[in-house]
């Protein structure tokens, strides 16, 4: 079976704080993409869904601190366990801020992106959309099982 970037797939957003959550929603919803987004609240409530079989997004957008499970628990997780290792799945952080030193650790283990929260709702917005409009214009090699 060949295993692509499921372009066609559901944006998977993993962020806990409610403020955010709507202006995620919001900025989906004014992009009119044509992908389902389904949204968890913490690392663990992810990692359940993408261990189903069957589950296949097109790219998971997290954010890193998180209750539970954080969103750089959750890669490593993903990892160590394989989950999402043979497939063409881009891993993204969407957060606030973080140290240098965590960026750096970020990009040693495997994550596409690491974008920051902008507060003003039209940044933010474009964040998303360049994201998208990456992933859905990147070639992918495809993996022959």
């Amino acid at each position: 079976m060949n295993k692509i970037l499921n372009k066609n797939g559901p944006i998977v957003i993993i962020e806990d704080d409610e403020d955010d959550i709507d202006f995620l929603k919001l900025a989906f919803s004014e992009l009119q993409l044509h992908n389902k987004v389904i949204y968890f609240r913490n690392g663990l409530e992810a990692f359940q869904y993408f261990v189903q079989p069957g589950s296949s997004p097109f790219i998971i957008i997290s954010d890193i601190n998180m209750p539970i499970m954080t969103g750089i628990q959750l890669k490593d997780k993903l990892l160590d366990e394989g989950t999402l290792n043979l497939r063409m799945v881009p891993f993204l952080f969407l957060t606030t801020g973080a140290a240098s030193d965590t960026i750096i650790n970020i990009y040693a283990n495997s994550v596409q992106g690491f974008f920051r929260k902008e507060a003003n709702f039209s940044l933010f917005k474009q964040t998303i959309r360049r994201i998208v409009e990456y992933w859905n214009a990147c070639a992918t090699p495809s993996i022959t099982n």
